[in-house]
């Protein structure tokens, strides 16, 4: 699954890329939380789309998907959280690689939708909307979906609820 550019390479997380990754992670969110999330999320084997982007052979950005779930409701959904950027490439298309790259593997796997919690500012260029199902962290604008079957989200009612190493690791 490799997409290719001038300055970067974007493929699946492979395990000697976990120190990488919690060192990104931590330089793009300036704090020990995040990485932890990543560390629970893999450690329990919920993730469904990990992803990196390399340059020169180092990671410089990741983003990684973990089940939702929808009250009553079978069918499969993704978290897309979170995204990660080292500080110096930021701004310079890594983000909007992996977003689209991760797009791709989560419609690959079947997904029906996928869920963020994130700017209102950026994720709807990739077409995600603000979300008029409930989640775990109130949050309003920034709580958002993009349908991977068309029209699969728009009917629902109810809650999305993160799997619990969100709650664990403060993020």
């Amino acid at each position: 699954m490799g997409t290719d550019n001038v300055n970067w390479t974007i493929r699946a997380e492979e395990p000697a890329d976990v120190g990488a990754i919690s060192e990104v992670v931590r330089s793009a969110f300036g704090d020990d939380e995040t990485p932890c999330l990543v560390e629970l999320i893999r450690d329990r084997d919920e993730s469904l789309v990990s992803l990196v982007a390399l340059s020169d052979g180092k990671v410089i950005g990741h983003v990684m998907v973990s089940p939702i779930t929808l009250a009553g409701r079978s069918d499969q959904f993704g978290g897309a959280a979170p995204l990660s950027v080292v500080p110096l490439r930021q701004r310079t298309g890594v983000g909007s690689a992996l977003m689209l790259a991760m797009i791709d593997a989560c419609r690959a796997l079947g997904l029906k939708g996928l869920f963020l919690l994130g700017s209102p500012a950026y994720y709807p260029r990739f077409g995600f909307t603000r979300s008029h199902i409930g989640n775990d962290y109130d949050a309003t604008d920034a709580f958002m979906h993009l349908s991977l079957e068309p029209g699969c989200i728009e009917a629902l009612v109810g809650d999305a609820t993160y799997v619990s190493a969100f709650a664990e690791s403060g993020a």
